[in-house]
């Protein structure tokens, strides 16, 4: 292969590979929004949706088109390794996929939270129902309770 070549070639794909970068860093920071984008509490007051539960179709979106990103980039990466010519490619490789490796952790730590979170609110949601649903059914007692005891005192006034 010729050297000029061999050059652009390895021009062209230092370039998608930044372009790449530059994009999967952008949606990182939207995705890190949308996984953090909550109730600090885990549950909303009655009526209202959870953000997460509404939010969930377009968390799974972003998600697969970073993938597919991440995946786009790691072959650039791969064709970059073809090229063994030269110091400075090699530490310009490196780099590359350097950055790889930390976008993928930041993914796979977004990904991660989100879903604890996901599964913190869920978990809320159900304690904050059966609490309710105890606190409705044991209204009813007390009111029972109530009519029992002002029929108790009718009783021992009528019987005096």
């Amino acid at each position: 292969m010729e050297v000029s070549s061999v050059i652009n070639s390895w021009e062209d794909l230092r370039k998608q590979a930044r372009k790449l970068e530059n994009e999967i860093d952008l949606k990182l920071v939207s995705f890190n929004k949308l996984g953090a984008g909550h109730s600090s509490c885990g549950f909303k007051p009655e009526g209202e949706k959870s953000l997460l539960i509404d939010n969930d179709q377009v968390f799974l979106d972003s998600q697969e088109d970073l993938e597919r990103l991440l995946s786009k980039l790691s072959n650039v990466n791969e064709k970059m390794g073809d090229f063994s010519t030269g110091q400075a490619l090699y530490y310009t490789r490196e780099r590359h996929k350097e950055v790889l490796q930390e976008y993928n952790r930041e993914f796979q730590k977004i990904k991660a939270n989100y879903q604890c979170r996901r599964e913190r609110e869920n978990l809320l949601n159900s304690v904050r129902k059966d609490i309710d649903n105890y606190k409705s059914g044991s209204g009813l007692n007390r009111r029972m309770d109530l009519y029992l005891k002002e029929n108790e005192h009718i009783r021992r006034y009528i019987s005096v």
